[in-house]
């Protein structure tokens, strides 16, 4: 946390604080006055839990305030652990509390004394009721933006109060209006029970951070999982976690590859710094820098005989983000899997990866540290590499962009589509493919494959791009092809034609690669757009009409292709290769 964010929080804290000092105070003379006048065993309970509330809220307010007061010479990290001593403090005075009023109670049973004024105690209990549950609800929004555990003790205590007043209220009616003499101390006793399974309660969290107690399981594995999302993480171990005040601090050693400069190595560590920085903005993140391999460990296993942090041991972690390419909401556009790797996979592991993945195209990336290039990046569909894939490509921009909001574009080195660049756009990102410009040829058995009767052209691409054009609009929405057919020929097969919300519309087929109808293929207009530009401009819009459609812009940029679309992230997690 920053210094910036420790201000921030501190004063909501001394304010809840200062709160509770004054309805400490405003309650005390109101039920003073009442007890006296009404002689109740349970308003008197009342009154001096009271008291020791405001003796609790004077010494939460100090913890608070010194908690507040940033790290010196003598307490490196800080003075958190204030706010638990000052909730242990006022368990010890809720304890106290409640044993008082339990004495009282039992010695109230073998000399009853008789109560009086049971309207003037009931209205009292009432204004207090009313008072403790606006109190309340303030601390309970300061602890929400805080995590003061001093002002979290505070709160219970407060919680007890309302159930208190309600029972001075039962007690009196009972004692008073029904006869029941023995009420009064009865609620009493119930009161100081109470009064001990609340201090129980509050010892709790408090008895926690002093002890350095580690963060819960599902926090401790949310934490790690953005911590593996950056590429060039070989591994994390030694995770450690604890809090103190409303200060929580993490700390783990970090693993990269050893052949990694020192400024390279450091980039990856201000990577992982900002990400984390942006989900968990109160922890304050201390990594340690290993080499590969290197595991230097006294770190107890956690929780069923291993600690979260420590599988990646014994799996190797690979962080997993699905992505609607070319859609501006999910369900749209085109999915793709994308999933940074530490280093390439032999291919067939790669390709067991994809069709585990089952999705059309699933993007693998290695961080690269030669000049000009930020990644290598391959696509594989369940059924084979391909060359070039377009949504895939913007979807892997998509993830290291958002990844790290300093970047503003990011370049990829393919092994068959030469370099490709991902930029951020306005209405989201730009993607930069080369042009592959289709020369006519006769394709008869393809045409007869997609069961189209008369096209209007026919264009081919080497890199297995067959472009058929037809003269309506309407004949690319109803096309059935044959899939059977179709799945002899290694081909992305294109059918496009003019458009009339869009310049152009196109669907695009390659069950050779098990995939039947592609959803949104940047690729396919890598060919089309060369083809279009003499006829439409340099500059255009596209739609992809399968089931789920994909809107494109398109530009013509010399031997390059400039497609426009957003990216929305449906599904992060981690992939356990064994």
């Amino acid at each position: 946390m920053t210094q910036d964010e420790r201000r921030k929080f501190i004063p909501l804290a001394t304010r809840a604080a200062l709160a509770s000092v004054a309805m400490a105070c405003f309650l005390l003379l109101l039920k003073g006055f009442a007890a006296w006048s009404t002689g109740s065993v349970a308003m008197l309970g009342s009154l001096a839990d009271t008291a020791l509330d405001l003796l609790a809220s004077l010494v939460t307010l100090y913890g608070v305030r010194l908690a507040a007061t940033p790290a010196d010479h003598d307490h490196r990290f800080g003075h958190g652990k204030a706010e638990a001593l000052a909730a242990l403090f006022q368990v010890m005075l809720i304890t106290a509390s409640a044993v008082g009023i339990a004495w009282r109670a039992i010695l109230a049973f073998s000399d009853p004394q008789p109560t009086t004024g049971a309207e003037f105690g009931i209205g009292v209990s009432i204004i207090a009721i009313v008072a403790t549950v606006f109190l309340l609800a303030y601390q309970r929004k300061i602890i929400r933006q805080t995590g003061s555990v001093a002002i979290l003790a505070d709160n219970v205590h407060y919680q007890s109060d309302v159930l208190l007043n309600g029972s001075v209220i039962v007690a009196l009616v009972l004692d008073q209006y029904v006869g029941w003499s023995g009420a009064d101390p009865i609620f009493g006793i119930v009161i100081a029970l109470w009064l001990a399974w609340g201090a129980f309660q509050a010892s709790s969290n408090a008895i926690d951070q002093l002890m350095d107690k580690e963060w819960p399981e599902d926090l401790r594995s949310q934490f790690l999982d953005v911590a593996a999302r950056q590429p060039g993480i070989r591994g994390i171990h030694d995770f450690r976690t604890r809090r103190s005040g409303s200060h929580d601090f993490a700390q783990f050693h970090m693993e990269v590859a050893r052949d990694l400069t020192v400024a390279n190595a450091h980039d990856i560590v201000e990577a992982v710094e900002r990400n984390l920085r942006t989900a968990f903005p109160k922890v304050e993140v201390l990594i340690h820098l290993d080499p590969e391999g290197h595991v230097d460990t006294d770190n107890p296993p956690g929780r069923g005989g291993r600690d979260a942090a420590l599988v990646w041991e014994t799996h190797m972690r690979i962080p997993f983000a699905q992505i609607d390419a070319f859609a501006d909401t999910p369900f749209g556009g085109n999915q793709a899997a994308v999933m940074p790797l530490s280093a390439w996979l032999d291919d067939a592991v790669l390709l067991n990866i994809a069709q585990e993945n089952n999705l059309s195209e699933t993007a693998f990336i290695v961080a690269s540290d030669e000049e000009g290039v930020d990644f290598d990046l391959r696509w594989f569909t369940p059924g084979a590499e391909v060359a070039l894939c377009g949504h895939a490509t913007l979807a892997s921009g998509h993830f290291v962009l958002s990844s790290d909001t300093a970047l503003n574009r990011v370049r990829f080195r393919t092994r068959q589509a030469g370099m490709l660049e991902v930029a951020r756009a306005d209405s989201g990102y730009t993607l930069e493919l080369p042009a592959w410009g289709p020369s006519p040829k006769a394709m008869p058995e393809i045409v007869t494959a997609l069961n189209i009767a008369e096209p209007v052209e026919t264009l081919w691409h080497e890199k297995g791009y067959a472009l058929v054009v037809v003269d309506d609009e309407a004949i690319v929405r109803d096309l059935k092809p044959d899939f059977v057919a179709l799945a002899k020929f290694p081909i992305v097969a294109i059918v496009a034609a003019r458009g009339a919300a869009t310049d152009i519309v196109s669907r695009v087929f390659t069950p050779y690669y098990a995939i039947a109808e592609d959803p949104v293929t940047g690729s396919a207009h890598a060919v089309m757009v060369p083809y279009w530009a003499p006829t439409l401009g340099n500059s255009f819009t596209a739609y992809q009409a399968s089931a789920r459609g994909g809107k494109l812009t398109c530009r013509l940029e010399g031997d390059r292709v400039v497609l426009g679309g957003a990216c929305v992230t449906t599904i992060e997690g981690t992939f356990l290769l064994p």
